[in-house]
């Protein structure tokens, strides 16, 4: 005689399978949260060697608070680079997850919406290696010297799990948000910030 499953047993078997992905959903989440931050990291750091390839190629590109290569935001730092062949990137490179990503090369069409990159202005070759040059949007500063606890927003492309953080000398971090305090500007460098 065949046996079947009781609604009781078929009861219990889905309870545990719920039960299980239920403990599950956050480790995943978390996984890909982490796989995206990775993403951006080396974006970040992409982008940062472009620039320091083009500073050593053609000189002083990168912002300044005075003087020249002045600019009101990140964002139009990088319609410069892009458009005077600084990096050799379309506008969708400047995206991250969250953030929509801006197809092709026509400036007009990159906005604030679509940047991820806040950048340190007047980084120079004495800037401490420990400074951070570039880091994502989330940490919401206008000065590395201004304070960072309540900086961390909710806006993408990280939110409060952790802010990117590409240093002077072109290493990187995941910075989570319990250590950002102790981590993001271990130079105590004060320069200026150009937000998107």
């Amino acid at each position: 005689m065949k046996r079947a499953f009781t609604l009781v047993e078929l009861l219990v078997v889905m309870t545990i399978i719920a039960i299980l992905a239920g403990i599950m959903y956050p480790v995943i989440q978390d996984v890909i949260a982490k796989g995206r931050m990775t993403e951006t990291l080396k974006q970040g750091q992409s982008l940062y060697q472009s620039l320091l390839a083009a500073q050593v190629e053609k000189g002083s590109i990168l912002p300044r608070s005075s003087g020249s290569h002045t600019f009101a935001t990140s964002t139009d730092y990088f319609i410069w680079a892009v458009t005077n062949q600084v990096v050799d990137v379309t506008f969708d490179f400047f995206s991250a997850h969250g953030l929509p990503a801006c197809a092709g090369l026509d400036p007009a069409t990159f906005t604030a919406e679509h940047n991820a990159w806040c950048i340190v202005a007047d980084v120079n070759d004495g800037t401490r290696n420990m400074t951070p040059v570039l880091f994502t949007r989330n940490l919401a500063i206008n000065s590395l010297g201004d304070p960072l606890d309540g900086a961390l927003t909710a806006d993408s492309p990280f939110g409060k799990r952790g802010v990117i953080v590409i240093l002077q000398g072109g290493s990187g971090k995941m910075i989570p948000a319990d250590k950002l305090e102790l981590m993001f500007n271990p130079a105590k460098a004060t320069n200026p910030v150009l937000r998107p």
